[in-house]
């Protein structure tokens, strides 16, 4: 049987605050997570999955963007909109990675009465490049505050954006699919024949974009969008629905877009 002629699961209708409370029954105990998308994906995907990363990790969750395939920001992002794309989706374009992880160097910072200002990683001649840079009149980072270990990765739960099915993924679910099967799937697409198969599904066919669906999710879930955050969102949201077309008018797409300028509008 080919699985992408597959029929859709036929399952009892579940409104969308039934649907975000499942997500948020799964998320609570997680400590590690992956989010992964199709091949060849969009560039809404690709930064609702990139802003959902970064909104888990303001919460304290370990998370890794995965990619079946290399991306290449030339075909995801159309040129008349490279100059609108914010800096932050650039800066962790570089962190997808095209394999599930497997152990994860995690740093431990003795700063908990403090906050840091902006922070950046980037690679260089000389290794990974990691800068904080705590608030003005806080006490500097003392070298012998950084405590560093090696973990095994092994991810609670399995983020899927934009995919009908886990075919979508090619080889990629082939190769690793006791992962799949073995680990918690939250699917998240507006795609009219989702298969229905993770353990919560956020499915909304109606929704103009994927940055939409996640912008609500997040809205929902109280969780924290930042700036840096919104702006991706935003520009999902932009992008996939060609600088809001009226054909795309919809009351969530005014309210998804209102969210993420108003966490522009914070500082």
């Amino acid at each position: 049987m080919d699985p992408n002629k597959s029929k859709p699961l036929k399952t009892a209708k579940t409104s969308w605050q039934e649907s975000v409370q499942q997500v948020n029954t799964l998320l609570v105990p997680v400590k590690e997570a992956v989010v992964i998308f199709r091949q060849n994906p969009e560039y809404d995907t690709v930064a609702g999955a990139l802003a959902l990363m970064l909104s888990l990790k303001k919460i304290g969750r370990r998370c890794q963007v995965v990619s079946p395939t290399p991306i290449d920001p030339q075909k995801i992002i159309p040129p008349q909109e490279q100059k609108d794309i914010p800096e932050t989706f650039m800066s962790n374009l570089g962190q997808i990675a095209n394999f599930l992880p497997k152990k994860q160097l995690v740093m431990t910072i003795d700063f908990t009465e403090g906050t840091f200002s902006q922070g950046d990683m980037e690679k260089s001649a000389n290794g990974l490049i990691l800068t904080l840079a705590p608030e003005e009149n806080q006490a500097p980072i003392e070298p012998l505050n950084i405590n560093s270990q090696i973990i095994e990765s092994k991810p609670d739960v399995i983020f899927t954006i934009g995919m009908e099915n886990l075919f979508n993924l090619g080889d990629f679910y082939r190769n690793n699919q006791s992962f799949f099967t073995n680990t918690s799937i939250i699917n998240i697409d507006n795609h009219t024949n989702n298969m229905n198969y993770g353990k919560a599904n956020l499915i909304d066919a109606k929704a103009s974009s994927v940055c939409e669906m996640i912008t609500l999710m997040l809205y929902d879930l109280r969780f924290t969008l930042d700036e840096e955050i919104s702006k991706i969102l935003y520009s999902g949201m932009k992008i996939k629905t060609n600088n809001f077309t009226p054909r795309q008018f919809s009351a969530n797409m005014l309210e998804a877009a209102s969210i993420s300028l108003r966490y522009q509008q914070t500082r």
